[in-house]
């Protein structure tokens, strides 16, 4: 952050928190207090009004007057922006804490007092959950220098730690996508020390730093089997109950549906039905064919939506591991149909729990 970013974002702190300490401020902006301090003097000097509070509840503040031009914005148009920062801040933009804190400052400015006191009770009873894993730390400027390696079409040279082998490599790599999943960043990149496509956990890579060489594989489509969040395909039996529960996630985005079948014995319903309409004939007073033609209709719709019906899904899913957790939680639901080499791995799986816990 520059030095006149981060004097401006002083000043819209001090103006929505009316006092703070110097060491507020430098962990706000993730700065030294001697940092804060200089910028305090700075501002003074150009005749912005900061007030100094002494004793143990001191600190700085800023006259309620002084007014510092922003972008106007309506309240409503505020919380929204102030929503999307905070998911913002749930997905944990390695080495931006304190861009967060500013943007979040200088949207609280733009508004009224009255105004801004309901958009923080409102952003108070929002949430995201986002997190499958809570990495603990970023290497300082690794964003960065993704970044620029996507501005300039650059490789970059990494040290990178496999926690399976317990291991530090260094590698040269051609970025080609950032992303984010289940609480944490990935960088999927050429890897020219094992010559294929991999991904990386960003709060693995230790240091990085940007090389001349140009990325000759920016927009090459690369496909690999080391490759955890590629696009695969499966072909799975579901019992339609559980299939409606589960259509909405993300797992089933990309479904194809072959066909359905019903495992309810048809003879059973056909002779049930038979009798219903014995006894409908028989019966006069009209309270006890209404009951009994709501029980065919329970009936009809058993006979079509029950747990019996059964659905051939063709999927497609980067999410293996999720897929392969649902299927070992409900064999009772779904059934592995291909490929074949995805069978065998169920198949494995199911054999080494049965040897293990007989």
């Amino acid at each position: 952050m520059k030095k006149s970013e981060r004097m401006n974002g002083i000043v819209f702190a001090l103006q929505e928190q009316e006092r703070m300490t110097a060491r507020r401020l430098s962990e706000m902006f993730e700065v030294s207090m001697r940092t804060i301090y200089r910028d305090i003097d700075a501002l003074s000097q150009l005749k912005v009004p900061i007030i100094t509070y002494e004793g143990s509840c001191g600190g700085y503040g800023i006259d309620p007057d002084y007014f510092l031009p922003s972008i106007r914005l309506h309240a409503n148009e505020v919380t929204m922006l102030l929503m999307v920062l905070k998911a913002g801040y749930a997905m944990k933009f390695p080495g931006m804490t304190g861009d967060y804190s500013l943007l979040r400052a200088k949207l609280l400015n733009g508004i009224v007092d009255a105004d801004r006191a309901d958009v923080r009770k409102i952003l108070e009873r929002i949430e995201f959950d986002l997190d499958r894993i809570r990495p603990p730390r970023y290497t300082e400027d690794v964003l960065k220098c993704i970044l620029e390696s996507f501005r300039l079409s650059k490789n970059m040279r990494m040290t990178y730690y496999t926690p399976a082998r317990d291991t530090v490599s260094s590698r040269e790599v051609s970025p080609q996508k950032l992303f984010f999943d289940i609480g944490g960043w990935y960088l999927s990149a050429y890897c020219h020390l094992r010559q294929e496509k991999r991904v990386f956990r960003l709060d693995r890579i230790k240091t990085c730093a940007l090389l001349d060489t140009t990325n000759d594989f920016e927009n090459v489509i690369i496909s690999s089997n080391s490759d955890k969040f590629e696009l695969r395909s499966y072909q799975i039996a579901i019992r339609q109950p559980l299939y409606r529960v589960l259509k909405d996630n993300l797992l089933f985005e990309r479904v194809e549906i072959q066909k359905e079948r019903v495992e309810i014995q048809e003879g059973r319903v056909d002779i049930q039905k038979e009798r219903l309409e014995i006894q409908k004939e028989r019966l006069e007073i009209q309270k006890e064919r209404l009951e009994i033609q709501e029980e065919m209709v329970k009936l009809q719709e058993n006979a079509d939506t029950g747990s019996g019906a059964v659905m051939t899904l063709d999927l497609r899913t980067p999410y293996r591991e999720e897929l392969t957790q649902l299927i070992m939680s409900r064999p009772e639901d779904i059934t592995v149909l291909g490929p074949e080499e995805y069978v065998a791995f169920i198949r494995s799986k199911v054999q080494l729990l049965s040897e293990k816990y007989k």
